[in-house]
Parts: structure tokens; sequence; C-alpha cells
């Protein structure tokens, strides 16, 4: 088989799977009902607000702040094609925390122009939301406060997680929606930064740091720059490799139906094995090898396993570029919806 003939029938091959992976999720998913839950920021406001002012103090009715008080900002969006009406929603949205977490008080902030919005509870470790119909791409903004218990971890041990943190790590969204298929959890940041390498690369030369070196290495390896790698190293695999084009010894001699054969050969121990794509193989001693009547020519290498380890690499980065343009696609989705473009 040519490589001419592999190359085509690995990109029919590819053509097909994908092709077909698309009609199947496309199908699949064009009628499911889909939410993102974006988190705009989640500050601990001792730690992150008056931390170096010690005259400073934030109250909250009537009441001063403790280091554990964590402000939760953020939007719950109807990313679906699909409108979510009340006859659709058997259990509200909540958002729930681990058990000792508490919920003080929440505010929707904003919300699209006519929907109907409002929290509807507020009760220990959980915030019920209620909406009428919500359609496709609307969304509402909402702030919540809450109360993290005290980490009673070693102290002899490195520090425990802020509260903030812990908080994002417990949070969890508790909803029963019919033809629900997914809840996206993203945050505001990742969707302004985007995926481009240019903000990181600037911030790195700008305002040379640690973190901002580690987060420019860290875009390096995002899955774009990832798959345009695995992609281009998969070609270099097939146009740079040795063995390409490259040519090998082999013999011609009487085969054992005295027709004539074209063999390679190869140390095996201390013989000499003769073997050939068409199953022949015999194993002999040196001196046996250099009686045999034979004639040497010189054959193209085996491309087999160059052509296969390009086509897997370049298949890899291909897959991965397919799903960074998906996140991409919905970047820009959330974008819209959220209007960043104008913030």
């Amino acid at each position: 088989m040519g490589t001419n003939t592999i190359m085509t029938v690995v990109g029919i091959a590819a053509t097909v799977l994908l092709g077909g992976g698309t009609i199947y999720f496309a199908v699949r998913y064009s009628r499911k009902v889909g939410i993102a839950y974006v988190e705009d920021s989640c500050l601990a406001l001792i730690d992150d607000i008056t931390q170096g002012i010690g005259d400073l103090e934030i109250r909250f009715r009537n009441s001063a702040v403790s280091q554990n008080i964590v402000l939760l900002k953020g939007f719950i969006v109807n990313t679906g094609n699909r409108d979510i009406s009340p006859s659709m929603v058997e259990k509200p949205l909540r958002l729930v925390l681990p058990e000792g977490f508490e919920w003080l008080d929440c505010q929707i902030t904003d919300r699209v122009k006519d929907l109907n919005v409002e929290v509807a509870e507020v009760a220990g470790e959980r915030i019920t939301f209620s909406f009428g119909l919500l359609k496709a791409h609307e969304y509402f903004r909402f702030d919540a406060l809450a109360t993290v218990p005290s980490d009673d971890s070693d102290a002899s041990k490195a520090p425990s997680e802020a509260p903030n943190m812990r908080l994002r790590q417990g949070l969890e969204l508790d909803y029963r929606i019919a033809d629900m298929h997914n809840l996206q959890r993203l945050r505001l940041r990742g969707l302004r930064m985007g995926n481009s390498l240019l903000p990181r690369i600037s911030d790195a030369i700008s305002r040379p740091s640690v973190r901002n070196m580690l987060r420019l290495y860290s875009a390096m390896f995002s899955p774009f720059w990832l798959g345009i790698a695995l992609t281009l190293a998969g070609i270099g695999i097939y146009f740079i490799s040795p063995s390409i084009n490259s040519k090998h010894i082999a013999y011609e001699l009487v085969g054992p139906n005295n027709q004539r054969i074209v063999i390679r050969a190869r140390v095996k121990s201390d013989e000499i094995e003769l073997h050939n794509r068409e199953g022949f193989r015999k194993t002999m001693s040196t001196k046996e090898f250099d009686d045999l009547q034979k004639t040497t020519v010189l054959l193209p290498s085996d491309e087999r396993g160059v052509i296969v380890m390009s086509s897997l690499y370049c298949g890899l980065g291909t897959l991965v570029l397919i799903a960074w343009g998906i996140r991409f696609v919905r970047t820009r989705k959330y974008r819209h919806i959220l209007r960043l473009s104008q913030s």
C-alpha cells in the first residue's frame, strides 16, 4: 500500500469520524437546556479588602464583619437554545454550601429587561432563586454574603486555605429542570481574558513577576497552543524524519519455490535472520549467509511507522483544537450575553 493511499484512507476515516460525531452531538443536544454559573468575584472581606489597614472596619447589620465573611458575586445564564418555563422546573435552582457554612443575605443586582426573578429563600446553607420565563441567552446577577466556619487544622501544618477559596470549592448548585443536560461553571475573569496569548505576554513584559510569568507559561500550554504544537509535530515527523525517502540495503535471491524474492537481513543473537513483508523468514549462520547466491539491491525504507506516528500526532492535535474551538465559541457566546465587550 503506497503512502498516498494510506494518507487518503486516514483522511477519509478522520472526516467520517469527526463529521459523524459533530452530527451526533448536534442532534442530541440541539433541544437540550443549558445553564451556566459564572463567578464574578469571591472576596473574603477582611483578607481581600481591609488587609493592612488596621483601623478600617466593615459592618453588616450593625455588627462588625469577621474574617470569615465572604462576598460572592455571580451570574446565572441560560446558555441553551430553549427557554426555561416555570412548568419545566420541578426543583428551583439553589446555591448550596457544606454543613457549617451559612448564607447571610442575597440580592438580585442585575437582570435582563422583563425577567421576573427574585431570591425566594435564604436559609442556612442554601439560597433559592425563583424566576419566571428565562429565555435563551438571558441572565440575572446576584450578590450573596456567607459566613465560613473556622478551619481547625493543626497550627503546625501549612496555613489553611482562605475563606473565599473554601467557599468556592464547597459551593454546589442544586436543581431539577426538564431536559437539562449540563451546568457550566465559569469565571468571569477567564471570559474577559479569552484564550489569547497576547494579554499574558503583555502582562509579563510590562509587569514582570513570578505570577505573571507562571500565567504566561500556563497560557502557552493552553489547549489552542498545545493543539497547534501537536499538529506541527506530526507534520514535522513526516517531513523531517530521516527514514522518509531514504534507502536501505536488501538482497535479491532465489526463494523456496525457485522464484526471485527480495529480503532484508538483520542480526539476531549470533545468527542472521532473513525476512520480507510477504512472510518469508529464515535464520542462518553468517557462513551460510555469505555462501548464498544473492544480489544487493536498494529498497525504500518502511514509512508505515512514520506515517502512523505522524497521523497520531496530527489527529490528537486536531481533537485538541476542536475542543478548544468549542470552548472558544462558548466564550464568545458568554461575552455577547453578558455584554463583556462593553465593559
